[in-house]
């Protein structure tokens, strides 16, 4: 009944507090290093008496402010170099880049943003040595996008994993030949159609030699599972299910005993670490809460203060303060870790979009904190020593988009041109909420010689979704072409045979419309493909009479 009332509470004062925006909040920590877990007397305690109990913890936090900084201090380090069309859309939307057929040119697996459509054809799009995006490939589910990239049977090269519409369930593609894309369909994994996949990490988090795929589902039975790729039935199955963490993850061996730990965060601040104790056994080893909301925002550096041990970072809302804050801790004693630090951005007390890692930027041999929250992008610089942690600001950004910002969907941290030097790539949702394009805004270090305009042209290569859907017994299906080339359009039944071929003949540029009648054809879900040079695309429609 105790842990109920909490909970309840927990949910009433979040409410309150965010109503009356105060931003005011119980200081449910302690000051000093070893943060313990708080029950339910503590809270209460601390509840009825917060006024007096609220207090900012200068002692350990590294504060910045970001109205008191100058973007024109640090003009040159990163410029705008192009604005794309592309996005991955979802809370795991991150762009995934990488080179797969060896050509030193870096390709983008992604989806391509076409108005009012929200899930299209993940693609890979290719730089070519003038730093041209070209389309090189689309894979053929028309509601599909770019997850992940993993090294899924241990092979020595990684596979790319493709999202399906609204995660209920995954393909995983791999090479048909060393200089190839992946594009050769491997397996596909569904827990099950009726369940929504959340917080997709790949890794091997018992250390067997084997991949391990941790993920969210609330299927009833639990909201966490492990899963592992079997060889022989080339395929992921289930080694562990439970409730905690819940969100997240991050795994390394954070309190050096020789065994991952997989750590999650919560809504409320609060952080579960689930240990590796064997081949595919995990036990709940450490949890803990802290004074933040909507803590998210989770990564993990290896070791930045040089004092021996990893430290893994939670971010989430500090009202009190008004601002976003990481907490940093590392390894007490086998399984019990302290608070060692923190890093607050002032008045960013509401709810913000973003994305945080670390990197080493300057190749100095010191991972440099990467942040990206609502419009403004850091780079903190560690500028302490051993078990003293303090921070510089290396760089400060505003996103400038072309159209109103109204959140940021994801960023990505790669060198994108080989140069040893890391691109910041934005992807974002600019305009108004009825009027809206996804964007992805790609920054250098180096001034460009001219920001490439990339965007969606409703004269580009595209295939429509059929009108009307379901039909009986005629439709129309409108496609476009970029530039003047051979058109194919072939309709499929269910099992992928081949019933018609509706056009086969060179189009000049633009948006043309066809017909197909279906009189001849039983109640059932078809298939139309378009195939135009390197474009590709397939589409499902339903006849119904």
């Amino acid at each position: 009944m105790a842990k109920q009332m909490y909970s309840i509470m927990k949910i009433l004062i979040g409410i309150f507090l965010l109503t009356i925006n105060i931003f005011s909040q119980i200081q449910r920590y302690s000051p000093a290093n070893e943060l313990k877990r708080i029950d339910e007397n503590d809270f209460l305690e601390n509840f009825i008496n917060y006024e007096k109990n609220v207090q900012y913890s200068v002692s350990d936090s590294t504060i910045i402010d970001p109205t008191l900084l100058d973007t024109s201090n640090y003009s040159g380090k990163y410029n705008l170099m192009g604005v794309y069309d592309l996005f991955n859309p979802g809370f795991d939307g991150k762009l995934t880049l990488g080179d797969f057929n060896g050509d030193k040119n870096t390709e983008i697996y992604c989806t391509q943003y076409v108005p009012y459509i929200y899930f299209t054809p993940a693609k890979i799009f290719e730089f070519d040595s003038n730093i041209n995006l070209n389309l090189v490939y689309t894979y053929p589910d028309s509601q599909t996008y770019a997850l992940a990239s993993y090294d899924i049977d241990g092979d020595g090269g990684n596979e790319i994993i493709i999202n399906t519409y609204a995660s209920r369930g995954i393909y995983v593609y791999t090479k048909p030949n060393q200089n190839s894309y992946p594009t050769e369909l491997k397996f596909f994994y569904s827990i099950g159609p009726e369940y929504q996949v959340d917080n997709h990490t790949f890794c091997d988090a018992d250390d067997d030699g084997l991949t391990d795929y941790i993920f969210t589902a609330p299927t009833g039975k639990a909201w966490l599972y492990i899963y592992e790729y079997d060889s022989l039935q080339n395929n992921f199955v289930e080694k562990y299910s439970g409730d905690k963490p819940s969100t997240g993850f991050i795994v390394y061996d954070f309190d050096l005993d020789g065994k991952n730990e997989i750590i999650g965060a919560g809504g409320y601040g609060d952080i579960a670490i689930l240990e590796c104790t064997g081949n595919n056994q995990y036990e709940l080893s450490f949890e803990l809460d802290t004074e933040l909301y909507n803590a998210y925002q989770i990564f993990y550096t290896e070791d930045i203060d040089n004092n021996g041990y990893p430290e893994f970072w939670i971010g989430g809302n500090d009202f009190v303060n008004d601002s976003f804050k990481f907490i940093c801790f590392e390894r007490a004693s086998d399984n019990y870790y302290k608070r060692v630090t923190s890093i607050s951005i002032k008045y960013l007390g509401a709810y913000p979009y973003g994305y945080v890692t670390a990197r080493d930027f300057n190749n100095d041999g010191t991972e440099d904190i990467f942040i990206a929250l609502n419009e403004y992008l850091l780079i903190l610089k560690f500028s302490g020593k051993p078990n003293t942690h303090s921070y510089s600001v290396e760089y400060y950004g505003i996103i400038n988009s072309v159209n109103p910002l109204i959140n940021l969907d994801n960023v990505t941290v790669y060198d994108i041109f080989n140069r040893g030097k890391k691109e910041i790539v934005v992807s974002l949702l600019e305009g108004t909420q009825i009027n809206y394009s996804h964007r992805t805004y790609i920054y250098t270090n180096e001034i460009p010689t001219g920001v490439k305009y990339d965007l969606n042209n409703l004269d580009n290569y595209c295939l429509y979704q059929n009108y009307p859907n379901p039909f009986n017994p005629k439709t129309k299906i409108k496609f476009s072409v970029q530039s003047s080339n051979e058109v194919i359009i072939k309709i499929y039944n269910m099992l992928g045979e081949e019933l018609k071929t509706l056009i086969n003949e060179y189009r000049q540029a633009g948006t043309y419309e066809v017909e197909f009648d279906a009189s001849n054809l039983p109640t059932g879900v078809y298939f139309y493909r378009m195939i135009s040079g390197n474009y590709s695309e397939t589409k499902k429609m339903i006849l119904l009479r």
